[in-house]
């Protein structure tokens, strides 16, 4: 079984009843030659991201820098994440 989506945006999970900090945000980014770029607008800074991919390479998380993170993996992973941004 593969993922049927290829790409998401970044979307913000809504919360039900009180407002939180950090948000969480979630989406799907298909990586090229192994690497990819998730942006998150309008955030000051990503706490933390997690990452998952259905392939037999395990997908990490490189690099944090304000409102941007890098995700390293198989070629051409398909991979979901989400993050918790300010």
């Amino acid at each position: 079984m593969e993922y049927t989506i290829t790409s998401k945006s970044p979307t913000l999970v809504k919360s039900v009843g009180i407002d939180h900090s950090p948000k969480i945000y979630t989406g799907v980014v298909t990586l090229a030659g192994g690497v990819g770029t998730v942006t998150i607008p309008n955030v000051r800074r990503i706490v933390g991201a997690f990452v998952s991919a259905q392939s037999t390479t395990v997908p990490t998380v490189s690099a944090t820098a304000t409102n941007t993170f890098s995700i390293a993996g198989g070629t051409t992973d398909v991979i979901m994440w989400f993050a918790f941004a300010e």
